[in-house]
């Protein structure tokens, strides 16, 4: 159904933008659906790699979220090419600091403040920057601590441990 309230509600354009418009959105369509199956996957994952995680935090989160919506936006209201283009740019790097930023609120800020549970992101097994820091720089050790909370409800003191191995082993300021 919202691709017919698109369609409506572009019926006013002109059919270049029409084109234009479709093109981004198709795209933004495409984009999330292959983003959501790489996330699927990586939660079946025990690792990650780098590329891994910022393709998926670019096609669910920077693309999908920030930049095609502005990019939509700046069609709508008849900017040129190249603003669309600077959109593109900005919401990409508005999107990936987002995700980061939000990855980090996950494990140091209360279930009250978040409105969810914390650490829901290792609860879920998902690689983030902070997890993807740890498996690449934390010694074996630490590593295996952290791999052992993966996948499983964490409990409050818990929660306090993994605070201080992202904040010990230098993820929280990275």
């Amino acid at each position: 159904w919202s691709y017919i309230a698109f369609e409506q509600g572009i019926e006013h354009m002109s059919l270049l933008e029409k084109i234009h418009l479709r093109k981004i959105y198709n795209t933004l369509i495409q984009e999330v659906i292959v983003g959501e199956m790489l996330d699927v996957h990586l939660t079946s994952q025990d690792t990650a790699t780098n590329k891994d995680i910022e393709e998926k935090t670019l096609l669910k989160t920077a693309l999908y979220s920030f930049a095609r919506p502005m990019m939509i936006g700046a069609v709508l209201a008849g900017k040129n090419n190249n603003s669309i283009d600077m959109y593109e740019v900005f919401g990409t790097h508005i999107g990936m600091a987002f995700q980061i930023g939000d990855d980090i609120i996950d494990i140091f800020s209360s279930s009250t403040v978040l409105g969810k549970e914390q650490c829901k992101d290792i609860t879920e097994r998902q690689h983030t920057i902070l997890s993807q820091y740890i498996h690449t720089n934390a010694p074996i050790d630490v590593q295996n601590t952290y791999n052992d909370f993966f996948g499983k409800h964490i409990s409050l003191n818990e929660t306090k441990i993994l605070q201080d191995i992202l904040t010990e082993q230098g993820a929280y300021n990275f």
